[in-house]
């Protein structure tokens, strides 16, 4: 049960403290409880209820799993949003936890910050007994501490950014990718001046971004994430609940004369928001003007593509790194194939079983009147 103001105010004060410890406690011992029952996002002009989709739930299980996070996301995901929300989380439930916000800009930083504390603050103002108060005087658009101790500040992407902050216990970068693209060079020197303050503390980093280029340290990174120590999270359109409606491919038909269309969902949306004008629009599938390129789309791809134009389609919604070349096969073709294996279904008969067992895939029974195949790739992709 959700503890309102209203309902607090009508027990006696044992009572009150008795629920307000167990409420606590349960928020802290699970945090999609709490951001899915105290916090809210904003949606248009009003706040709502933040109900998480699949893959942030899923994101929100990787950052509390793992020391090091790198996402490869694409457009309107919700995971700076979500991440704010988690970083919210942070302070509420720790003492004397510093996070840092390091993005393209000192601007992007306290955008990012801003939605922070504006979760703190609604979920304050209704629940009072939850969220820490500002220490006074520490309250600004850079930064704020709380009276637990627990701060949050805002950087831009400086040669020193993070250097000489003694205690750092999360580390956030908001479009990594675009900040090497800005100044090449410039996150290795931000990478080797944080690093040391986080690994003495043992502290975390959430990187997020979409791709740009096949370059600079977010590459690198992700590309040899097993190595660097970071765990990969993936948010492609595909796996978004409403983008995905209606997900389909033209496949074209051996003598290139025609086609069927082959559906990944069948549900189809009757209209799509468009976040940049805040309008719905209605989206009929008697006449729709399906797209007969091969790819894997869907109507709200459809509509966010013609916006961005090839080139930035590839980064923003393909996830991929496209844009300087380099492929050795077609990005497009990559992705048409992941998508088609996580469509098909497998079991896994040793998923009791630790280590490597729970990621047996059994897609078909073995036949031995079959010939199979193994393919090995060795190379270990660092030229």
């Amino acid at each position: 049960m959700k503890l309102t103001k209203k309902y607090l105010d009508t027990l006696n004060p044992e009572r009150k403290r008795e629920e307000i410890f167990f409420e606590y406690l349960k928020c802290k011992n699970d945090l999609r409880y709490c951001i899915e029952t105290y916090f809210t996002v904003l949606s248009g002009t009003k706040r709502i209820p933040f109900i998480l989709f699949p893959h942030q739930v899923d994101t929100l299980n990787a950052f509390e799993e793992f020391t090091n996070c790198i996402s490869m996301k694409s457009r309107q995901m919700g995971l700076t949003t979500f991440t704010a929300a988690y970083l919210s989380t942070l302070v509420i439930f720790n003492n004397n936890h510093k996070c840092l916000i390091i993005s393209k800009t000192l601007t992007d930083s306290k955008d990012f910050l801003k939605i922070v504390k504006d979760t703190l603050n609604d979920a304050r103002a209704n629940y009072p007994w939850l969220i820490p108060n500002y220490q006074k005087g520490y309250d600004n658009k850079e930064s704020f501490i709380l009276t637990t101790g627990s701060s949050v500040k805002a950087s831009s992407a400086s040669d020193d950014a993070g250097r000489g902050t003694p205690g750092l216990k999360t580390l956030i970068i908001d479009e990594c990718a675009f900040i090497d693209r800005r100044s090449p060079g410039k996150m290795n020197e931000i990478w080797s001046a944080v690093s040391p303050a986080l690994a003495s503390t043992q502290g975390k980093t959430i990187c997020i971004s979409t791709p740009k280029g096949t370059s600079g340290w977010y590459h690198q990174t992700y590309t040899n994430a097993k190595q660097q120590g970071f765990h990969i999270i993936d948010a492609h359109w595909s796996i978004h609940p409403e983008y995905s409606k209606g997900t389909y491919q033209w496949i074209m038909d051996d003598n290139q004369e025609g086609g069927y269309l082959k559906w990944y969902n069948e549900i189809w949306p009757d209209k799509i928001f468009d976040k940049d004008t805040g309008n719905f629009i209605k989206v009929s599938k008697k006449s729709y003007p399906f797209v007969q390129d091969g790819k894997i789309r869907s109507p709200w791809y459809d509509l966010e593509s013609k916006k961005l134009g090839p080139r930035l389609t590839k980064c923003e919604l393909d996830c991929t790194f496209a844009g300087t070349g380099g492929e050795v096969i077609d990005t497009d073709v990559l992705r048409n194939l992941q998508t088609y294996a996580e469509s098909c279904k497998y079991t896994n008969p040793y998923e009791k079983l630790a280590g490597i067992y729970r990621k047996y895939k059994l897609f078909e029974a073995y036949n031995p009147n079959h010939k199979y195949v193994i393919a090995a790739d060795p190379a270990t992709g660092d030229g």
